[in-house]
């Protein structure tokens, strides 16, 4: 099994020149800031020789400034936006060798985004979610020879 973690940063108020009309101005980038933290799990199973599964889990959070267009040095935007997603992946197979392979492998995905500008005329509070998953059972039968035949279906929702 492995088991790991991440984390991610950075500022992003960098510096730059601004020229308006005739006149140039050094100033600063402000909401470029960001940060994202992630999680993630992998894990391996053998039963008997015939038989494999697998499992991986990721889930990652961020947080940033989205500075916007620039139009002048004073207004460089507030806004901020959340991203959150997790997704578990996985499979079960049994005959591995054999004439007869039977594979089951399945995927789970939750996704969330939500921007805030609350410095806006209108204020703006914008979010969304998806989830999304699906089965794919799969059955092979190997004949004598390079030949096989290999069936399936896969069945999910988003």
């Amino acid at each position: 099994m492995t088991i790991g973690t991440s984390t991610e940063h950075g500022g992003g108020n960098y510096p730059f020149l601004s020229r308006q009309g005739e006149k140039e101005t050094e100033s600063v980038r402000g909401n470029a800031d960001y940060r994202s933290n992630g999680y993630f799990m992998k894990a391996d199973w053998h039963g008997d020789s015939a038989t494999r599964s697998d499992m991986v889990v990721n889930l990652v959070s961020s947080e940033r400034g989205t500075p916007g267009p620039l139009f002048t040095t004073a207004n460089q935007g507030r806004a901020r936006q959340s991203d959150d997603q997790l997704q578990i992946a996985g499979s079960l197979r049994h005959g591995e060798g054999g004439k007869l392979q039977l594979t089951l492998a399945g995927n789970f995905q939750n996704a969330y985004e939500r921007y805030i500008d609350a410095g806006e005329r209108v204020p703006v509070d914008n979010y969304y979610r998806t989830v999304v998953w699906n089965l794919s059972p799969q059955a092979r039968f190997a004949f004598s020879g390079p030949l096989s035949l290999l069936a399936g279906a896969e069945i999910g929702s988003a």
